[in-house]
């Protein structure tokens, strides 16, 4: 099985220089994962954060810095599916 971890990055509203990174995590037949351990790293300096899913299989980081971020979700029994993305 695989977890597929999706995620977006919005800029946030009050900080210009800073960006919301969100989204869900759910299994190759669209079914959330509520519970899964989803991480994200910054690429340049290796710093990572840990979210959880909540109920609904979503995960909400809280706002970052521009730049360009691995996610990736971690759940027993399921492969990993990591995603990059940039953030402005």
């Amino acid at each position: 099985m695989t977890a597929i971890v999706v995620a977006s990055a919005a800029p946030a509203a009050a900080q210009p220089l800073t960006s919301r990174v969100e989204g869900a995590v759910s299994d190759e037949t669209g079914a959330v994962i509520p519970g899964a351990s989803v991480t994200m790293t910054e690429i340049d300096t290796g710093i990572a954060q840990v979210a959880t899913t909540d109920e609904r299989g979503l995960y909400l980081f809280p706002p970052v810095t521009a730049g360009t971020y691995q996610v990736a979700g971690s759940v027993p029994g399921f492969a990993t599916t990591p995603t990059t993305r940039s953030s402005a």
